[in-house]
Formats: structure tokens, C-alpha cells, sequence
């Protein structure tokens, strides 16, 4: 009784915050776009505030100020399938004629090849999201297999940023955080994201003043969707 007592109070601090008290709400429409299951990747990595044993002090529910996914061109995936298919028929048509017995296997098993080497690319907007919080830069991927890889940087740990304008209208941005000795340097990249200015905005409010000008984010005083406060 007391080991399902301390499991449902640690599911209870563990829980995702609500997405009004991670200040963003449908009305907002970076959030409105994004698919349930996007939404979800992010708000399970925000910060609750609940008491916990590694930091035992209530805090203020992390907020979501922006957030994104990387955008693939109507042509690029026209492209995409039109090699998928191409690649996926002929060597099957060659494997089902000229190998005796196994050949249709054999080409069962390239079609299952072909299936992970050209989905992942055709559905990167549906599985992966970037966010930018009141505290951290965030970048969760959900792979074909159905696990979820995150990566997160405080804005105090981040030492460089960089902007590469693409000629699609989107672009992408590199975080490189701070060197630490005997590790390799770390970075997350937030790729061919379309909502550029909103990206900037935040980034050139939140990132610390030196690494925001040497990027060359500007400097607003307009105030973000949801202020933290």
C-alpha cells in the first residue's frame, strides 16, 4: 500500500503540465499547428514546478514562448517518391526474375529496406519538434520505432548561435553550448523552420545579450506571446 502511495504522489510531480499553465493555449498558432502528439513531446519535457527530491522548492511552471517543425517542400517530396518508387521496382522486378527460389524473398526484404530509408525523410515534420521555453531550447525526435530522443540547452549554457537562411523562405538554426573540457562539444539544430521572425524574436530575448548581437537576432521590446515571469 505505501510502495502504490509513493508511486501515484511521484506520477502526480512527474505529470505534464496542463498547456494553459505552460502558457500557451489553440489561440496561440504555433501551438494550433502542431499535431497532438507534438504537443504532447514537448510538454512532457517542461519543467512542472512540483517539489522534487533533486529539487526539493516549488517553482514557476516552465513556459512555452515558441515552437516548430522542420518543413519538407511540396517538390522535394514529389522527388522523394518518385526515387522511392524507382528504387523500390526495379530491383524487385530484377531480385523476382533472375534469382531462382528466393527471389521473391530477397525482394520482400529490400521493399522492407526501402520502407526505412525514405519515410523518415517524408515524415520528419510529423515526428520531430523544436521549442523554445522560458528556460531551455528544446529538440525532440520520435523515431520509426516509436521512441523519443530529446535534447535541451539552458540559455545561460549556450555559448554560439547561428542562423543559415535558406532560398525556400525557411531557415536553420545551430546552438552550440559551452565547451566542457574532455567532452565534445554539444549542439542542437532546429531545421528548415519556416517561422523564422518568431524563432528570432524569441531567441534574441532570451539567449544571453553577447551571443544574441554576435548572431545578429535583433534586439526587440515587443513582448513575447507568454511572458515569463
Amino acid at each position: 500500500r505505501k510502495l502504490r502511495e509513493v508511486a501515484a504522489e511521484q506520477a502526480i510531480r512527474q505529470a505534464p503540465p496542463h498547456p494553459f499553465l505552460a502558457g500557451v493555449s489553440d489561440d496561440e498558432p504555433f501551438w494550433r499547428d502542431l499535431p497532438d502528439i507534438l504537443q504532447s513531446q514537448i510538454l512532457v519535457m517542461i519543467d512542472n514546478g512540483m517539489p522534487t527530491k533533486k529539487n526539493p522548492k516549488p517553482r514557476p511552471v516552465e513556459r512555452i514562448l515558441w515552437a516548430g517543425t522542420p518543413h519538407t517542400r511540396k517538390r522535394t517530396i514529389l522527388l522523394l517518391v518518385l526515387l522511392w518508387a524507382v528504387t523500390l521496382a526495379v530491383p524487385a522486378i530484377l531480385l523476382e526474375d533472375l534469382v531462382d527460389e528466393v527471389g521473391g524473398w530477397l525482394a520482400l526484404a529490400w521493399a522492407l529496406f526501402t520502407v526505412f530509408l525514405f519515410v523518415p525523410r517524408l515524415t520528419r515534420g510529423s515526428r520531430e519538434v523544436f521549442a523554445l521555453t522560458s528556460q531551455r531550447a528544446i529538440v525532440s525526435r520520435r523515431t520509426m520505432y516509436c521512441s523519443i530522443h530529446s535534447e535541451k540547452f539552458y540559455y545561460s549554457d549556450i555559448a554560439s548561435a547561428k542562423l543559415t537562411p535558406h532560398r525556400d523562405g525557411t531557415a536553420t538554426v545551430v546552438l552550440t553550448k559551452t565547451k566542457v573540457m574532455y567532452k565534445p562539444t554539444e549542439r542542437i539544430t532546429f531545421d528548415r523552420i519556416r517561422d523564422v521572425r518568431g524563432a528570432e524574436r524569441v531567441l534574441g530575448r532570451m539567449l544571453p545579450g553577447d551571443v544574441a548581437h554576435d548572431a545578429g537576432f535583433p534586439e526587440s521590446d515587443e513582448p513575447l506571446p507568454y511572458e515569463p515571469r
